[in-house]
C-alpha cells in the first residue's frame, strides 16, 4: 500500500546519494564564488553611486558634483581620496614659507604642500589646526596664512539638508530679498579677490599674478551666471523681490533684473550720473575708462577721498542741467550713494521689511554693505569661505552658489 505523507512532503528514498566528485565541488564552490562576487560588485556598484549624488539618496536632476572629489587628502596621516560623502577643505599654499623649507624639512611636514592648493577631508583640517605636536614654525605659518583664505565643501548629505531647509524658509517667506557678492559673477570670468584662488591672495603668498586681473576682464562679453539668471527666475516667481548687490559688472541687469528691485551699491562699469540733478545714464561701454586713471584728461579731478578720478568727460543731456557726468564705481574711501543705482538708504529698507534675505557668493567684509542682510528676519548664506556672521544665519551652506540657486529651483519646482 502506498503511503501518503501529509503535505507537500516527499518520501524518503531508501537509494543511497550518490557521492559529490570533486569535479562537482569544484562547480559549487565555483558557482558560490560567483554569487559572492556578484554581490559585492553590486553592493560597490551601490556605493559609488552614492558616492556621485545619484539614484534615490540625491533627487535633483543637477548632479552632486564638487572638483576637490578625487583628489588625495594632502594630510600626510590620511592620505585617502575624497568622495562626496566627506566635507572639504581647499586651502592655498604660502608659497613664499614653502619656498624657504629645506627638502629634508618638506618631507617632514603633517600637510603635502607641494601645489599651489591643497585639499583636505574637513575632518584632517580641524585635527591638523589642533596639532602643535610635529608642527614645524614655518608649517604653523603656513597653517595661519592657509585659514585665512580656506574654502569650504559641504558634503553630499549637507547639502540636500541645507537645500531643503532653505526651501521650506522660501514657502514660509512673503517678501524675500538677496545680496550678492563676487563669488555669484565668478563662473562668468572675473576673479574673486579673495578665496584660494583669489587675486589678492595669490599676490600675497607668492603665487604669481592672477589669471583674472580686473583691468583683462571684458565686461562687454560676460555673460550672467546660473546665480544672476537663477534670482531672475524667483522674481518672476513672486519669490525675490529685491536684488541688492555689492558687483559693478552690471550681470544682473544683464539677466534680466528689472531696474526698480535692483540696488548696485558698489556701482555698474556701464552707468554714469549727474552730479546735480542725479539722472542715470547706461551706455554700452565701460564709462570708468574715461575716469578713473585719465590723470591726463582736461577733465580729470584727483577725488580727495580715493585718490582716483570720476568725472567721465561728458555733460547731463538735460538742456536746463548740463552739469558734469561722474562714474558710479565707489573705490575704497568712497561714501555709498544715498539715490544713485538705488541708493543705500532703500535697499536697507527693503531688507528690514524682509522675512529672508539670501547671502550669496559674499565674505561679507566691506561695510557697510555688508551689514545690511542681516536687518532681515532671517539668513541663508551660501559662500565657500566663512565669514563673521555664519552663527547668525538660519541656514549656512558651503557650496557654490551657481549649484545651490540651480537646486534650489529645482526643490520649488521652478524652470531656470
Amino acid at each position: 500500500m502506498k503511503r501518503v505523507l501529509p503535505g507537500n512532503q516527499k518520501e524518503k528514498s531508501n537509494k543511497r546519494q550518490k557521492p559529490i566528485g570533486l569535479e562537482q565541488l569544484d562547480t559549487k564552490k565555483q558557482r558560490n564564488h560567483e554569487d559572492t562576487r556578484g554581490e559585492e560588485e553590486e553592493s560597490s556598484k551601490k556605493q559609488m553611486v552614492e558616492a556621485r549624488g545619484e539614484g534615490s539618496e540625491w533627487p535633483f536632476q543637477l548632479a552632486f558634483s564638487r572638483w576637490v572629489d578625487g583628489h588625495t587628502c594632502g594630510f600626510r596621516s590620511c592620505a585617502k581620496k575624497i568622495d562626496p560623502r566627506s566635507a572639504a577643505v581647499v586651502l592655498a599654499t604660502n608659497m613664499k614659507v614653502w619656498k624657504k623649507v629645506t627638502k629634508a624639512q618638506q618631507q617632514k611636514s603633517l600637510v603635502n604642500w607641494e601645489t599651489s592648493q591643497v585639499v583636505l577631508h574637513a575632518h584632517c583640517w580641524d585635527s591638523f589646526c589642533s596639532q602643535e605636536k610635529g608642527v614645524s614654525r614655518k608649517e604653523g605659518v603656513m597653517r595661519e596664512s592657509a585659514e585665512e583664505t580656506a574654502e569650504f565643501y559641504d558634503n553630499q548629505q549637507d547639502v540636500l539638508k541645507k537645500v531643503e531647509e532653505a526651501t521650506d524658509l522660501v514657502l514660509r517667506s512673503k517678501y524675500i530679498t538677496s545680496f550678492t557678492g563676487a563669488g555669484a559673477s565668478v563662473t562668468s570670468g572675473i576673479g574673486t579677490y579673495r578665496g584660494t584662488e583669489g587675486i589678492d591672495t595669490k599676490e600675497a603668498l607668492g603665487q604669481g599674478e592672477s589669471d583674472s586681473e580686473e583691468s583683462d576682464v571684458d565686461y562687454e562679453s560676460l555673460v550672467p551666471t546660473p546665480t544672476h539668471k537663477g534670482l531672475v527666475t524667483l522674481y518672476n516667481n513672486d519669490k525675490m523681490h529685491a536684488v541688492i548687490t555689492q558687483n559693478c559688472d552690471n550681470l544682473h541687469g544683464k539677466a534680466g533684473t528689472p531696474r526698480e528691485v535692483l540696488y548696485e551699491l558698489h556701482g555698474n562699469v556701464f552707468a554714469e550720473y549727474c552730479e546735480d540733478c542725479e539722472k542715470e545714464y547706461f551706455r554700452d561701454y565701460c564709462t570708468d575708462l574715461y575716469s578713473t586713471n585719465c590723470y591726463a584728461e582736461k577733465w580729470f579731478k584727483k577725488c580727495p577721498k580715493c585718490g582716483l578720478g570720476h568725472y567721465t568727460g561728458r555733460l547731463c543731456e538735460d538742456k536746463k542741467c548740463k552739469g558734469k557726468l561722474r562714474d558710479t564705481i565707489i573705490n575704497f574711501g568712497d561714501f555709498l550713494n544715498d539715490n544713485v543705482l538705488g541708493g543705500l538708504p532703500r535697499a536697507t529698507k527693503e531688507c528690514k521689511k524682509a522675512d529672508l534675505c539670501f547671502v550669496l557668493g559674499s565674505s561679507l567684509t566691506v561695510p557697510p554693505a555688508s551689514l545690511l542682510p542681516f536687518k532681515a528676519k532671517k539668513v541663508v548664506i551660501c559662500n565657500l569661505q566663512k565669514t563673521d556672521y555664519d552663527e547668525k544665519a538660519t541656514v549656512r551652506i558651503f557650496y557654490p552658489c551657481d549649484d545651490f540657486v540651480t537646486l534650489l529651483l529645482e526643490k520649488l519646482g521652478f524652470v531656470n
